[in-house]
């Protein structure tokens, strides 16, 4: 994976973020974030959850990514993965860190339970 990031936080954050390169999808550079006083994981494009009220067509192609009504790895952010040892080795960094809630780029997030919804999304990787 190309980096442009260490996997070491910025001394400047003052230790109130940690964070991980999750690595085996080439196509897509992931970074997850910690922040440690809030106890909330900050995760992009890898994984989604979609509650509520959508339009057909949006529950229709949300399902079909396998994130409505749950939090989850999407179907697509699966398709992408070519090296599950490289990204195992991200997800066992976070599976050490903290944290309670999970602030998602996409939809809905997670408010309680955090850790127990994030290690089911990645069971068997």
């Amino acid at each position: 994976m190309r980096r442009f990031w260490s996997d070491e936080p910025d001394p400047a954050w003052g230790g109130v973020l940690e964070l991980v390169a999750i690595g085996g999808s080439p196509k897509v550079n992931e970074v997850i974030f910690l922040h440690k006083p809030s106890r909330t994981l900050i995760v992009c494009d890898l994984m989604m959850q979609v509650l509520g009220n959508v339009s057909f067509l949006s529950r229709v192609m949300w399902k079909l990514n396998g994130v409505y009504g749950h939090a989850g790895r999407s179907f697509v952010s699966k398709r992408l993965l070519r090296d599950p040892s490289a990204a195992h080795a991200g997800v066992e960094r976070v599976r050490s860190w903290e944290f309670d809630r999970i602030l998602l780029a996409h939809r809905d997030s997670v408010d309680q339970d955090g850790k127990r919804v994030f290690l089911r999304a990645f069971e068997g990787l």
